[in-house]
């Protein structure tokens, strides 16, 4: 039989062993079609298929933006989140950021072709979060960002 200390050491091993291998993975997401569990590691690596997420990853994603987590927002973007992914609320990541004055956050989303034009279900866009706020030059930031998109899809259709 064992003794007390050993089944304590025993608990405290397998407690950490059950630790570190949680945190060696940062993200576990089901792949629906598939059933099976796909994991990406903390250093970064991605897995062979396109990561899902979760509406619990896209509302992360915007209440991070929305909070100024910068390496948050750049971590789900490399990892593949649409820029334009809608939280619960309809909520996207560039009306937190725009709401809350976050220009870096601001300049990644819309370098990743966030579109400010996007509604949640409220009736109101990134341009109306930007009002809100108050800085004129996000605003601006904005509405150049929704010219550029406008002549970029004109491009692509006089091409097709």
């Amino acid at each position: 039989m064992k003794s007390n200390r050993q089944i304590k050491f025993m608990l405290i091993l397998t407690f950490f062993t059950v630790a570190l291998t949680f945190s060696a993975y940062h993200l576990v997401e089901r792949q629906p079609e598939e059933g099976s569990i796909t994991f990406v590691t903390t250093t970064g690596e991605l897995p062979d298929k396109k990561t899902t997420f979760t509406l619990l990853h896209v509302a992360n994603f915007v209440y991070s933006a929305e909070s100024g987590d910068l390496s948050t927002v750049k971590k789900y973007l490399k990892l593949g989140m649409d820029p334009n992914s809608q939280d619960h609320n309809k909520d996207t990541a560039l009306m937190g950021a725009a709401l809350n004055g976050h220009e870096e956050i601001i300049e990644l989303l819309l370098t990743h072709n966030a579109d400010p034009a996007i509604k949640n279900e409220t009736g109101y866009s990134s341009f109306d979060f930007a009002r809100i706020h108050g800085e004129p030059r996000f605003l601006a930031q904005l509405i150049k960002s929704q010219s550029q998109h406008r002549q970029l899809s004109s491009l692509k259709k006089s091409k097709q």
